[in-house]
């Protein structure tokens, strides 16, 4: 089999980013094809629609991004809502922020926790606010974006932490859309200003790229062709090259693309730490790759995802005791030391309608039998992860998808 290419959705933290800055400034640069994923479609369905009550499903993206950008629509009020998962992720942080900007924002059933009514209006500028991002650094994102709407800006000062690379990336879209945003230590400065919109390429997502390095490790291919990455990426997720090469997959570039390709005679570790504080959407297929390798594993800075679109800790660790794997955790750890069970008959892998769990399960449907249910919830990032899958042979040839 010769190189396989998988052309990847556009990156869905970078088109979220634009999406709020094409409301702000009103105008137009992304192409349908690149609002693709059902997380960019709730923002920008969001943004774009008629009526009082902006519904945002279950993304925590949109929940944190339309709950600043909302706030500084002066006159307008609006109850922000979500499905159920998502009136269990924590927004507090955020209003607390926001509500130090003088701006007008009201639980509406749990404190802390969507639904919420805002009420529009000029925010307070000029002022240096203290935000403790441990929970999310999109709270802090989400503040820097509508940051230039407001009289002298804004300066933003983190008490937990230095900036992380989501943060970095804010800055970098930014910057590249005229707002001169400085990062010195913990504090943020982003002056007032106009976004000046230009059309650019948008990278593909390198979340998604995750999957396909991690398929490369554990199949008989040698070499797959992604697209469209830059060498210099703000993604933070690009992180995984770094990784990959510990495992014996290296990267390169060329023309846009990200060519990735088994190195030779590579002895695989036999165990691997590492901090995902600021990459933890890594660690899904990063646990299932560890387990179909054999590898034991120490992963920390995973609290947060105990707050995601599910437990995520708590998903690993159940579903792959289905498939014979004994996983333990702490409150900011999760590893493994190669302790087994016996193997359920295809075992049924609950997805908790997350997307990353379904992809990582994908990742372990590649070794042994399972029967994934729930596999469309695959649409939240990677609308054609299925189909993409299909193009090779192995899981995509078997009756593994469950429809309950």
């Amino acid at each position: 089999m010769g190189t396989q290419v998988i052309n990847l959705p556009a990156s869905k933290s970078i088109v979220n980013r634009v999406l709020i800055i094409e409301a702000i400034s009103g105008e137009k640069i992304l192409t349908p094809e690149e609002i693709c994923c059902r997380d960019t479609d709730w923002l920008s369905k969001a943004l774009t629609g008629e009526g009082k009550i902006k519904y945002i499903g279950q993304s925590g993206t949109a929940m944190r991004f339309l709950t600043a950008f909302l706030s500084v629509q002066a006159g307008e009020e609006y109850i922000l809502d979500g499905d159920y998962r998502i009136k269990q992720r924590p927004v507090g942080s955020l209003v607390n922020a926001i509500q130090q900007l003088v701006g007008d924002i009201t639980y509406l059933d749990k404190n802390g926790f969507l639904p919420i009514l805002i009420k529009g209006k000029k925010l307070s500028g000029g002022v240096t606010i203290n935000l403790n991002a441990s929970q999310s650094s999109q709270y802090v994102s989400a503040l820097m974006l509508i940051a230039p709407t407001l009289e002298n800006g804004l300066k933003i000062k983190l008490t937990d932490q230095t900036s992380s690379p989501y943060i970095l990336l804010t800055q970098h879209i930014m910057r590249q859309y005229g707002i001169d945003v400085e990062i010195c230590n913990n504090t943020i400065y982003i002056p007032q200003g106009d976004y000046k919109l230009k059309r650019d390429v948008i990278e593909s997502d390198f979340s998604s790229a995750v999957f396909w390095y991690a398929f490369l490790i554990i199949s008989d291919l040698k070499i797959i062709e992604l697209g469209v990455f830059f060498e210099k990426s703000y993604q933070p997720d690009s992180r995984i090259a770094d990784i990959a090469q510990d495992f014996g997959v290296s990267t390169k570039y060329a023309d846009n693309k990200l060519i990735i390709h088994k190195t030779y005679n590579h002895i695989m570790p036999s165990g691997v730490e590492y901090d995902f504080r600021d990459t933890p959407d890594l660690v899904p297929v990063m646990v299932a790759l560890c387990c179909m390798l054999d590898v034991a594993f120490t992963f920390s800075g995973v609290a947060n995802l105990r707050i995601k679109e599910s437990n995520r800790i708590d998903a690993m660790v159940n579903e792959l005791a289905k498939c014979g794997y004994i996983l333990d955790t702490t409150e900011d750890t999760i590893f493994w030391r190669l302790q087994k069970s016996k193997i359920r008959t295809k075992p049924i892998i609950n997805t908790y309608s997350d997307h990353r769990i379904a992809m990582a399960f994908a990742l372990i449907a590649e070794k042994m039998e399972v029967v994934i249910s729930n596999p469309e919830v695959v649409t939240k990032s990677y609308p054609d992860f299925w189909s993409d899958l299909a193009t090779f042979h192995t899981i995509a040839e078997r009756d593994f998808i469950s429809k309950k």
